[in-house]
């Protein structure tokens, strides 16, 4: 098998910059990010959402990354060898070190501290990978290479899973700091951790010694700013230099101001209610597919998202895959065909009582707002709804303990970039431990559980992928473990000092910053 090739990494996230009038490579003294909320961990066993990652992994780098074009590129391992599904090979790259200078260089017994800490026993990233990458073996063959065995029937996506939970320290800081390490990350990455302030910064500074190239930003601070208004002013008078999750209320304002503009990538990430399926009255599927025509997704993306911002969710596929069926039309509106079928659960006995809607309200672009909107479509066909936004820090840890036993508004940003990843993620049943699938989406035929672990054989894009995805797709759909919402048209303000595009995986790296000229 001929091994993935090296290279090094050339196809970085292009960054912002303060000063007016710089040139290119010149550094930039300091540059500030808009964070939405204040992250739950800056852990890998305990970070609840992707833009905690993006922050965590400019301290403690990820194995793998996607650049702009969506493939998968070398990052702390170089390459690496496929002998089958089970069994691979890893190539640690050399020189690289950490931040702490008495850790020295980073080797094979610091990755598999790190793969072993992030998937440690009752960390969350043990509910969301499959079971193949749960009941692995590790062995060392020498201080940079790393033989790892998945459990049958293995995967194709490894490194795709690598790169999106992993994230590398040394192993003695991190049997040092234990559960301190999210308050103080610590790796190899091209920033260096400074301070978090929760709920208003978090800070790094340039690692000198950073084996890739150099960012030109000296100190980079995610500023925690969960109200959309300030965030927008901000940005418009210069106390911002990059502003994601930009509502699209506000983008003619900002494409009107002459010193910023709008950059915008189909995203990988969509939005959902999940259905808890074994709790009544979610246990009947007329409820969970009432619930889906009750909902005008159409109109949200019309009127909340100004068509701009996002496009209606038809299906389990992420719409920028290949095994996305474009053909898809997914649930429509038809609030008639909600009330029938409510009507004829309750000729059969089922009880439909209040229902209670949670949904985060500083996660997502307009996530409290698209709970609104959902509780009032489900209030128009005569449901007694309750809806109750909170913060994520406190939804997240409940929902990813499986603690959630009543609809909650959700997104899942597909950072594997596979078709198998939210089946895996939210419907696989799996125990020991007990994943989302099991908690919230069963019980469900055994049958389906296999064609996930197949799909997670085949490789992206083939024939044989497309054909096995999208028939899960149709069949999931209509049991209807969700409600279906949006996929998001990521949409970022961004200072005209800059070159930048973004990434459809969310993910914003501060290397390689270019200054417009």
């Amino acid at each position: 098998m001929k091994p993935f090739r090296s290279f090094m990494l050339t196809a970085a996230m292009i960054w912002v910059a303060a000063a007016v009038g710089s040139t290119a490579n010149q550094d930039i003294p300091e540059v500030h990010i808009a964070q939405i909320g204040n992250p739950v961990s800056l852990a890998c066993p305990d970070w609840s959402s992707t833009d905690e990652g993006d922050v965590l992994q400019h301290f403690a780098e990820r194995p793998f990354r996607f650049d702009r074009q969506n493939v998968l590129q070398p990052m702390l391992v170089e390459r690496f060898e496929r002998i089958d599904a089970t069994e691979w090979i890893l190539h640690l790259r050399r020189g690289v070190r950490f931040h702490e200078a008495a850790y020295g260089e980073m080797q094979a017994d610091d990755f598999i501290a790190s793969l072993d800490f992030c998937f440690k026993e009752g960390s969350r990233n043990l509910g969301r990978i499959p079971s193949a990458l749960v009941n692995r073996q590790v062995e060392t063959i020498d201080d940079y290479t790393i033989r790892m065995k998945l459990s049958p029937p293995g995967l194709a996506s490894l490194p795709n899973h690598l790169g999106n939970w992993i994230f590398v320290s040394a192993k003695e800081y991190i049997e040092t700091m234990g559960d301190k390490f999210s308050r103080q990350p610590m790796g190899t990455g091209p920033y260096r951790f400074v301070e978090w302030v929760p709920n208003v910064r978090i800070v790094g500074e340039r690692f000198e010694d950073y084996w890739g190239e150099k960012p030109v930003a000296k100190r980079v601070v995610w500023r925690i700013i969960p109200d959309a208004f300030t965030r927008k002013s901000e940005f418009l008078t210069g106390g911002i230099d990059l502003l994601a999750f930009l509502v699209p209320e506000v983008v003619p304002e900002v494409e009107a101001n002459p010193e910023t503009r709008v950059e915008s990538v189909l995203s990988s990430r969509y939005i959902f209610i999940v259905l808890p399926v074994n709790q009544p009255p979610y246990n009947d599927k007329r409820v969970r597919q009432a619930l889906n025509y009750a909902v005008n997704k159409q109109e949200i993306v019309d009127e909340l998202f100004r068509g701009i911002g996002a496009q209606a969710l038809t299906g389990m596929i992420h719409p920028m895959l290949p095994e996305a069926d474009p053909e898809r039309t997914g649930y429509p509106y038809d609030p008639e065909k909600a009330q029938a079928l409510l009507a004829a659960a309750r000729a059969d006995g089922v009880e439909i009582g209040k229902i209670r809607l949670y949904s985060p309200n500083d996660r997502y672009t307009l996530d409290k707002e698209m709970g609104e909107a959902v509780a009032g479509y489900w209030q128009a066909i005569g449901l007694d709804v309750a809806y109750f936004p909170e913060s994520r820090t406190t939804l997240f840890p409940r929902l990813m303990g499986l603690k959630v036993k009543d609809p909650v508004l959700i997104g899942n940003g597909n950072g594997l970039l596979r078709a198998e990843f939210p089946f895996e993620l939210w419907l696989q049943s799996r125990q020991n431990p007990t994943s989302r699938g099991a908690a919230y989406a069963s019980p469900h035929p055994p049958a389906w559980d296999e064609d996930i672990n197949r799909l997670g054989l085949l490789a992206s894009g083939s024939p044989a992928a497309l054909k096995l995805a999208r028939a899960m797709d149709r069949t999931w759909s209509d049991f209807a473990p969700w409600v279906f919402l949006i996929n998001f048209q990521d949409l970022y303000g961004v200072r005209n000092t800059i070159e930048w595009k973004p990434y459809s995986t969310e993910q914003r790296p501060l290397v390689d910053i270019k200054l417009s000229k």
